[in-house]
């Protein structure tokens, strides 16, 4: 296992937790780092609701000591509104993260996230404008083009560097793809020989294995982990493990992943996160358990943590193993 400096933050692992909309929030990040994980990241928030002392975006970039280092993930387009947000919330972060990344169909007719990627004057501005306003270690978050014809990311990651970037992630697909397709090992490579800064690579990590392969395709400072981990935190433990054995870790049984829930759902607690959360990890934690489908279409009728945790309390007691 290697360390990872991103800016003054040195990193004790280069295994990361992705931002993830809805699941990143404070207790998932901490279960995460009890894993093993080296860096963790918030879900992105907006710099415009931030800018308006919004409460629920203001809890999402609340930090616990147990997590550091942690990256607070911002998103916008207007230059004015990501300056005042960034010195509003840097205290709070380790790193600031800026998301260029995101598919989402309404972020990107806003103009912000993956739609900036048709814009490398604005990404040139914002980064420089995020350079001048905060003196944390900055990172970016890009894809690789908008579309098969729009591969640009060489071009943004220059870019993103020359502008004050600390390192830069690269989820190796491109916008229309989405979560759909094979990752593009080849074009994260692209990046990271164009740049000086590290580069995280992401996308199609699910296991030891995998994790590797991102390693050895595209020659990456550090990997991130998302929608794997989302479901089973747990994998950050096997990750590592894989990569100083060369051994794969058996996967959690079904009853291991009912407590692996449980753990969450005592931590949403002490953290005071919102049933939302706690319902769409229900959902996950339980994905490829026997039988499950018709506890999530229960789980789906709940409206509280209790309801939440008595369905699966009860669902736990009818499993063998």
């Amino acid at each position: 296992m290697k360390t990872c400096k991103i800016g003054s933050i040195e990193i004790k692992n280069n295994i990361c937790l992705a931002p993830m909309a809805g699941l990143t929030d404070i207790a998932f990040r901490v279960l995460a780092k009890k894993q093993g994980v080296g860096l963790v990241w918030t879900e992105m928030v907006s710099v415009n609701a931030i800018n308006q002392n919004n409460g629920v975006t203001m809890r999402m970039t609340e930090i616990d000591p147990n997590e550091r280092p942690v990256a607070i993930q911002l998103f916008g387009q207007q230059i004015e509104q990501i300056e005042r947000a960034v010195k509003k919330i840097e205290d709070r972060a380790d790193i600031i993260d800026f998301n260029m990344g995101c598919p989402a169909t309404h972020i990107i007719r806003a103009g912000s996230c993956s739609a900036l990627l048709g814009r490398p004057e604005k990404v040139k501005k914002i980064i420089e404008t995020i350079r001048k306003s905060t003196k944390k270690p900055i990172t970016v978050k890009i894809r690789i083009g908008l579309n098969d014809y729009k591969k640009n990311h060489v071009r943004i990651a220059k870019i993103i560097e020359q502008a004050g970037a600390d390192a830069i992630i690269v989820h190796g697909r491109t916008v229309a793809q989405k979560y759909s397709g094979i990752v593009n090992y080849k074009a994260i490579k692209e990046v990271k020989d164009a740049v000086s800064i590290p580069v995280i690579g992401n996308g199609d990590i699910v296991d030891g294995a995998s994790a590797k392969k991102m390693f050895d395709e595209t020659g990456c400072d550090a990997i991130m982990v998302g929608r794997a981990a989302a479901k089973d935190p747990f994998i950050f433990k096997r990750i590592i493990h894989y990569l100083k054995t060369g051994k794969e870790l058996p996967e959690p049984t079904d009853k291991e992943k009912i407590n692996h829930f449980f753990e969450y759902a005592k931590l949403c607690e002490k953290y005071t996160i919102r049933v939302g959360h706690l319902i769409a990890h229900a959902h996950l934690f339980t994905k490829g358990i026997r039988k499950s489908t018709i506890l999530r279409e229960q789980i789906n009728t709940v409206k509280t943590r209790d309801e939440v945790i008595a369905l699966i309390k009860s669902f736990k007691k009818k499993l063998k193993n």
